[in-house]
């Protein structure tokens, strides 16, 4: 996690956090459904 003055964020911060965020998410769904249905989005 980058290093963040006090009470004050970016807007180059906040959208990376986004972007890193969604990304995680769709990894997860990914395992989801690997463990439900035994395949990959590949």
């Amino acid at each position: 996690m980058p290093l963040r003055r006090l009470g004050r964020t970016s807007t180059h911060w906040a959208l990376t956090h986004m972007i890193e965020q969604t990304e995680r998410q769709a990894g997860h769904t990914d395992i989801f459904r690997e463990l439900i249905g035994g395949t990959t989005g590949r």
